[in-house]
């Protein structure tokens, strides 16, 4: 990275608080299956360590996550809710994939929250891709 000799040596940032452009909701990460994994793989000291780093209030207070709906780049597989070409009334519909990793991480992650706020842990769920079939 060059600079010319003609660049100002100082920059000035104004922050005008009065003026406001949108409201942030939050901070936080994605449960992703990765990620729950290995979350899953470490002892409960660290896992109560990672949690406490995450959301607590000694943490970085993560009160915002996103939930992958189905597989994603981050799944240890390819997997989705309905396999079932053309099930369109979604009988087969089913979330037991991620009863296995991902929905205990957030469940600990939510105690984790609760013994300092009274906030919940928001959670938007983010479809990835539909099934093959759709």
């Amino acid at each position: 990275l060059q600079f010319s000799d003609d660049f100002p040596s100082t920059t000035t940032v104004s922050i005008n608080r009065s003026v406001t452009y949108q409201t942030i909701e939050g901070f936080g990460g994605a449960f992703t299956e990765s990620a729950s994994y290995v979350f899953s793989k470490l002892n409960p000291t660290l896992q109560s360590q990672v949690l406490d780093m995450y959301f607590s209030e000694e943490g970085l207070r993560y009160n915002m996550a996103r939930l992958p709906m189905g597989s994603c780049d981050f799944s240890l597989e390819t997997y989705n809710y309905d396999a079932v070409a053309g099930d369109s009334n979604l009988d087969h519909f089913s979330i037991d994939h991620d009863k296995q990793l991902i929905i205990p991480f957030i469940k600990q992650a939510i105690e984790t929250r609760k013994k300092w706020s009274n906030s919940t842990l928001n959670i938007v769920a983010s479809p990835w891709s539909p099934p093959y079939w759709m």
